[in-house]
């Protein structure tokens, strides 16, 4: 069996965050699933294709008041322009579900 990188600590925490939001059967849906926090929009495809310029089983974070705060992350990883990747964790984990969450 192939050497797989691990699973970034970002990544699952986003994740576990869209899952108390209601996204835990987002591979159901068609499209993008989207929520958001008081401080980012989030796009997850779960898509084994692109669907709106994010790629399969990627995610787009876009702060929502920042000229610099965005991140595309991958289950290896990504490039996170603005916050610290350990900001992003730390807001994740503490960020209550939001109504807006679909």
């Amino acid at each position: 069996m192939a050497d797989h990188p691990p699973i970034s600590v970002l990544y699952m925490t986003v994740l576990a965050w869209a899952q108390r939001c209601g996204g835990d059967g987002m591979y159901l849906t068609p499209g993008l699933w989207r929520g958001e926090t008081d401080q980012w929009k989030v796009a997850i495809n779960p898509r084994r294709e692109p669907v709106e310029d994010v790629e399969p089983y990627h995610m787009h974070l876009t702060h929502k008041t920042a000229l610099i705060g965005l991140a595309v992350i991958g289950p290896a990883g990504g490039c996170i322009a603005g916050p610290t990747e350990d900001d992003l964790i730390a807001h994740f984990e503490a960020a209550n579900p939001e109504g807006d969450a679909r």
